[in-house]
């Protein structure tokens, strides 16, 4: 018994050490015999005025001791206040010291505020090898913060090499540590198959995470996925209300994908003016598909008075931005439609781009510039590389072309119909009745195919039935 109550006084007489802070005076002694951490508990209170007078200029005094012993913080928090001014004098460059040497101590905030400072220009020159090794260091550190940043550096090879697979492992370390940006951009590569193993599950899951923080872009992401119902279960309504928050919290793609449906009335009416003012938004926040939809319904005079003029020049903006839609419109335009002066260079320039920014209607008719010579110098192989863009995204007639060119073989090659076989069989198939002709053609001959009387008249059939008068005659002569 009397251990016990022994025992009872002496946890009683210890209860305001384990549920109080330490004294001020317990921190100054503390601190004076060496103890760093004490050193900065006192100056924080100090800086606040918290427990202590406030006192920036003793605070600073305190995080110097603790510096000057080696400590990382300290020095952390010292560069912090050189950097405002507060208690000591203004000194930039005096903080970008005590941020090397809160870094070479092992504090990976240190380590990673000079090397966004570097990354971004913040009063000191810009120098990416040094943000990447920085950066690096305070990852290495623990700091999930720069973790995050160094994803992006690598992604956007910033500092390295391009390298989507290494930006991928620090996101997923930063993602772990609660960085919502790099949940979201992680979900980006998985959703993509960039640098990993394509999953739109996970990528739905990471950007469900992402949009929950407040990421917008994340809420775009995960929008999409409910639209097409690829990684989350198809949910156009639950799309639109995800698509909303991304575009208030300022994601233009948000914007953008919320127009489309409320264009189109997809759960919900039709509404061609709010859609349009969306698409502007989309626009006026970056995205060259906004932009190009925007210049889209001023064209058509959709949800808004019809503008050509300033139609054209979003489809402009959107070409620059490497809207491919952009430019083949343009193109059409050129031609001479709707009033606008022909201008053939202006035309074949537009499809050109168009091509090349993926858009296979533009490489369809720039292959014709390049085939005929017409404000583009001639150049047969161009042409045929053009039209097989148009061919293998379904354009059948650009089958046809391709097959025609390779039998003519422009580049010097012997003449060999086999090659142009596949183009004229697959250009028949999707409907071309002249393509059917030549390959009715070619099997009646035995040219590049073996010699099949039956085939070929079968293809003559089939070409007369599709128009084709010369097919017709072939066919009634047998």
């Amino acid at each position: 018994m009397r251990t016990r109550i022994v025992l009872a006084v002496a946890l009683a007489h210890a209860a305001p050490l384990f549920g109080q802070a330490p004294d001020t005076a317990s921190l100054k002694k503390s601190c004076d015999q060496g103890n760093t951490a004490d050193c900065r508990a006192l100056a924080s209170r100090h800086l606040t005025g918290d427990g202590a007078p406030k006192d920036a200029k003793q605070a600073a005094g305190l995080f110097k001791k603790a510096c000057d012993k080696g400590d990382g913080r300290g020095c952390f928090e010292l560069a912090r206040l050189h950097q405002t001014g507060e208690g000591v004098g203004r000194d930039v460059a005096k903080g970008v010291e005590l941020l090397e040497r809160a870094c070479g101590s092992g504090d990976p905030e240190g380590c990673t505020t000079a090397g966004l400072m570097s990354l971004r220009g913040t009063e000191v020159p810009v120098d990416l090898a040094r943000a990447a090794d920085l950066i690096g260091r305070g990852c290495k550190a623990g700091s999930t913060r720069a973790c995050a940043v160094l994803g992006t550096m690598h992604e956007e090879g910033r500092g390295f090499p391009t390298d989507a697979k290494k930006a991928a492992e620090v996101y997923d370390q930063a993602c772990a540590g609660g960085e919502a940006e790099a949940c979201g951009r992680l979900a980006a590569l998985l959703r993509d198959g960039r640098g990993m193993v394509r999953d739109a599950g996970r990528a739905a899951e990471l950007a469900g995470q992402a949009c929950e923080h407040g990421m917008a872009r994340a809420c775009a992401q995960l929008g999409l996925a409910h639209e097409t119902g690829e990684g989350a279960p198809r949910d156009p309504q639950r799309a639109r209300e995800l698509f909303r928050k991304a575009c208030d919290g300022g994601e233009a793609a948000g914007c953008h994908r919320l127009g489309l449906l409320t264009r189109d009335g997809v759960a919900g009416a039709k509404d061609a003016p709010a859609a349009y003012a969306l698409f502007q938004k989309a626009c006026e926040g970056g995205s060259a598909p906004g932009c190009f939809e925007q210049g889209f319904a001023l064209d058509r005079g959709r949800g808004t008075p019809a503008n050509l003029a300033q139609g054209m020049l979003l489809y402009q903006q959107a070409c620059n931005a490497r809207e491919a839609r952009g430019c083949h419109e343009l193109g059409v335009l050129f031609g001479g439609v709707r009033g606008v002066a022909k201008e053939p260079r202006q035309q074949a320039e537009f499809f050109r781009l168009a091509c090349e920014g993926g858009d296979p209607r533009g490489c369809s008719k720039v292959a014709r510039f390049y085939e005929l010579g017409d404000a583009l110098p001639r150049d047969l192989p161009k042409a045929r590389a053009a039209y097989e863009v148009g061919c293998n995204a379904g354009l059948h007639a650009d089958c046809g072309k391709v097959a025609e060119l390779l039998r003519k073989r422009s580049d010097g090659l012997p003449a060999d119909p086999a090659p142009a076989v596949p183009f004229y069989t697959k250009a028949c198939e999707g409907g071309v009745p002249d393509a059917c002709f030549e390959l009715g053609h070619l099997y009646e001959r035995g040219a590049g195919v073996k010699q099949d009387q039956a085939r070929s008249l079968e293809l003559f059939k089939k070409a007369c039935a599709g128009g084709d008068q010369r097919a017709c005659s072939r066919a009634r002569g047998r």
